[in-house]
Protein backbone atom coordinates (compact mmCIF):
# COMPACT_ATOMS: atom_id res chain seq x y z
CA UNK A 1 0.00 0.00 0.00
CA UNK A 2 1.35 3.36 -1.07
CA UNK A 3 1.55 5.99 1.28
CA UNK A 4 -1.26 7.94 -0.76
CA UNK A 5 -3.31 4.95 -0.36
CA UNK A 6 -2.55 5.34 3.47
CA UNK A 7 -3.63 8.94 4.02
CA UNK A 8 -7.53 8.13 2.13
CA UNK A 9 -7.72 4.84 3.80
CA UNK A 10 -6.71 5.02 7.46
CA UNK A 11 -9.15 8.49 7.87
CA UNK A 12 -11.79 6.98 6.61
CA UNK A 13 -11.47 3.22 8.94
CA UNK A 14 -10.88 5.84 11.84
CA UNK A 15 -14.08 8.13 10.26
CA UNK A 16 -15.92 4.95 10.29
CA UNK A 17 -15.09 3.08 13.99
CA UNK A 18 -16.12 6.68 15.55
CA UNK A 19 -19.45 7.07 13.69
CA UNK A 20 -20.15 2.89 14.69
CA UNK A 21 -19.03 3.76 17.97
CA UNK A 22 -20.21 7.23 19.23
CA UNK A 23 -23.81 5.95 20.50
CA UNK A 24 -21.77 3.86 22.82
CA UNK A 25 -19.60 6.45 24.21
CA UNK A 26 -21.97 9.61 23.93
CA UNK A 27 -25.46 8.98 25.24
CA UNK A 28 -28.42 9.86 22.47
CA UNK A 29 -30.14 13.27 22.34
CA UNK A 30 -33.09 13.81 20.86
CA UNK A 31 -34.42 16.89 20.00
CA UNK A 32 -37.57 18.46 18.09
CA UNK A 33 -40.05 20.73 17.54
CA UNK A 34 -42.82 17.75 16.78
CA UNK A 35 -41.99 14.16 17.60
CA UNK A 36 -45.08 11.86 16.69
CA UNK A 37 -44.37 8.25 17.58
CA UNK A 38 -46.37 4.90 18.90
CA UNK A 39 -44.26 4.37 21.85
CA UNK A 40 -41.64 6.56 23.81
CA UNK A 41 -39.73 4.33 26.74
CA UNK A 42 -37.18 6.33 28.67
CA UNK A 43 -35.86 6.72 32.22
CA UNK A 44 -37.34 10.26 32.72
CA UNK A 45 -39.42 12.60 30.94
CA UNK A 46 -38.87 16.19 31.71
CA UNK A 47 -40.64 19.18 29.87
CA UNK A 48 -39.24 22.57 29.90
CA UNK A 49 -40.60 24.86 32.63
CA UNK A 50 -38.92 28.01 30.41
CA UNK A 51 -41.31 28.31 27.75
CA UNK A 52 -44.87 26.54 28.06
CA UNK A 53 -44.67 23.27 27.17
CA UNK A 54 -47.92 20.93 25.33
CA UNK A 55 -47.53 17.54 26.04
CA UNK A 56 -50.36 15.54 24.06
CA UNK A 57 -50.74 11.60 24.89
CA UNK A 58 -53.95 9.51 24.43
CA UNK A 59 -52.20 7.81 27.66
CA UNK A 60 -49.24 8.19 29.98
CA UNK A 61 -48.13 5.27 32.11
CA UNK A 62 -45.39 5.47 34.31
CA UNK A 63 -44.61 4.72 38.23
CA UNK A 64 -44.48 8.80 39.19
CA UNK A 65 -45.26 11.58 37.76
CA UNK A 66 -44.38 15.04 39.62
CA UNK A 67 -45.96 18.44 38.56
CA UNK A 68 -43.56 21.50 39.45
CA UNK A 69 -44.88 24.61 40.22
CA UNK A 70 -42.44 28.01 38.41
CA UNK A 71 -40.12 27.70 40.72
CA UNK A 72 -39.37 24.06 40.62
CA UNK A 73 -40.96 23.05 43.82
CA UNK A 74 -43.56 19.72 43.65
CA UNK A 75 -46.85 21.21 43.09
CA UNK A 76 -48.57 17.95 42.28
CA UNK A 77 -47.30 14.17 42.73
CA UNK A 78 -48.62 11.01 41.94
CA UNK A 79 -47.18 7.61 42.28
CA UNK A 80 -47.51 3.81 43.59
CA UNK A 81 -46.57 2.62 47.00
CA UNK A 82 -46.07 -1.20 47.15
CA UNK A 83 -48.33 -3.32 48.35
CA UNK A 84 -50.77 -0.46 48.41
CA UNK A 85 -51.87 1.26 44.96
CA UNK A 86 -51.76 4.70 44.00
CA UNK A 87 -51.37 7.54 45.78
CA UNK A 88 -52.39 11.40 44.90
CA UNK A 89 -50.36 14.75 46.42
CA UNK A 90 -51.21 18.03 46.42
CA UNK A 91 -48.42 20.08 48.06
CA UNK A 92 -48.21 23.71 49.25
CA UNK A 93 -45.78 26.42 47.74
CA UNK A 94 -42.89 25.02 49.91
CA UNK A 95 -43.33 21.63 48.35
CA UNK A 96 -45.17 19.87 51.56
CA UNK A 97 -47.79 17.07 51.39
CA UNK A 98 -51.11 19.28 52.33
CA UNK A 99 -53.72 16.78 50.25
CA UNK A 100 -53.64 12.98 49.86
CA UNK A 101 -55.96 10.37 48.39
CA UNK A 102 -54.94 7.07 48.24
CA UNK A 103 -55.78 3.47 49.49
CA UNK A 104 -55.55 2.78 53.27
CA UNK A 105 -53.18 0.25 54.84
CA UNK A 106 -54.91 -2.62 53.38
CA UNK A 107 -54.91 -1.34 49.96
CA UNK A 108 -58.21 -2.36 49.24
CA UNK A 109 -59.89 1.20 50.77
CA UNK A 110 -59.67 4.80 49.55
CA UNK A 111 -58.22 7.59 51.80
CA UNK A 112 -58.62 11.10 51.60
CA UNK A 113 -57.16 13.60 53.42
CA UNK A 114 -55.98 16.85 54.24
CA UNK A 115 -52.80 17.76 56.37
CA UNK A 116 -51.32 20.37 58.40
CA UNK A 117 -47.55 22.10 57.57
CA UNK A 118 -45.73 19.02 59.82
CA UNK A 119 -47.43 16.70 57.96
CA UNK A 120 -49.77 15.80 60.37
CA UNK A 121 -53.48 14.41 59.38
CA UNK A 122 -56.21 17.09 60.15
CA UNK A 123 -59.28 15.95 58.53
CA UNK A 124 -59.60 11.80 56.62
CA UNK A 125 -62.22 10.47 54.84
CA UNK A 126 -61.99 6.83 54.40
CA UNK A 127 -64.07 3.67 53.83
CA UNK A 128 -64.35 0.95 56.06
CA UNK A 129 -66.25 -2.51 55.44
CA UNK A 130 -69.42 -0.89 57.28
CA UNK A 131 -69.60 2.40 55.39
CA UNK A 132 -67.94 5.73 55.20
CA UNK A 133 -66.30 7.82 58.23
CA UNK A 134 -65.16 11.28 58.91
CA UNK A 135 -62.87 11.79 61.17
CA UNK A 136 -61.57 15.39 62.67
CA UNK A 137 -58.01 15.30 64.56
CA UNK A 138 -57.49 17.86 67.04
CA UNK A 139 -53.93 19.61 67.18
CA UNK A 140 -52.15 17.75 69.85
CA UNK A 141 -54.02 14.35 68.13
CA UNK A 142 -55.47 13.60 71.54
CA UNK A 143 -58.80 14.04 70.76
CA UNK A 144 -60.77 12.57 67.51
CA UNK A 145 -64.02 13.16 66.19
CA UNK A 146 -65.52 10.46 64.29
CA UNK A 147 -68.34 10.28 62.16
CA UNK A 148 -70.19 7.56 60.60
CA UNK A 149 -69.97 3.78 60.54
CA UNK A 150 -67.88 2.49 62.86
CA UNK A 151 -67.99 -1.81 62.93
CA UNK A 152 -71.97 -2.15 63.76
CA UNK A 153 -72.29 1.33 65.33
CA UNK A 154 -72.99 4.69 63.52
CA UNK A 155 -73.12 7.82 64.42
CA UNK A 156 -70.55 10.58 65.83
CA UNK A 157 -67.59 9.30 68.36
CA UNK A 158 -65.33 11.25 70.03
CA UNK A 159 -62.02 9.14 70.53
CA UNK A 160 -59.48 9.53 72.83
CA UNK A 161 -56.31 7.33 72.12
CA UNK A 162 -55.24 7.42 75.76
CA UNK A 163 -58.43 6.10 77.27
CA UNK A 164 -58.57 2.83 74.17
CA UNK A 165 -62.21 3.24 73.57
CA UNK A 166 -65.05 5.16 71.80
CA UNK A 167 -67.30 7.70 73.42
CA UNK A 168 -70.57 8.44 71.43
CA UNK A 169 -71.78 12.05 71.34
CA UNK A 170 -75.28 11.39 69.88
CA UNK A 171 -77.49 7.94 70.69
CA UNK A 172 -75.53 5.43 68.52
CA UNK A 173 -77.38 3.52 66.29
CA UNK A 174 -76.80 -0.25 65.62
CA UNK A 175 -77.35 -2.30 62.56
CA UNK A 176 -77.22 -5.50 61.59
CA UNK A 177 -74.59 -6.51 59.13
CA UNK A 178 -75.58 -8.67 56.39
CA UNK A 179 -73.04 -10.35 54.19
CA UNK A 180 -72.91 -9.12 50.41
CA UNK A 181 -74.57 -11.70 47.85
CA UNK A 182 -72.41 -12.20 44.56
CA UNK A 183 -74.05 -13.07 41.64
Amino acid sequence: MTTHERWIIYPLLFLTLGIAMRDKVVPPRLSARDLEADLVRCNRLEVGLEKVALLEAGQVTCRVMTVAGPDGTDAVRMGVIPERGGRLEVCSRDGKTIVAAGSDQTGRAGVVETLDADGAPQVQLLSTPSGGVVTTVRHDKKIWVVTGHVGQNFGVFAEAPELGRRLPLTWPWKIEMKPKKHP
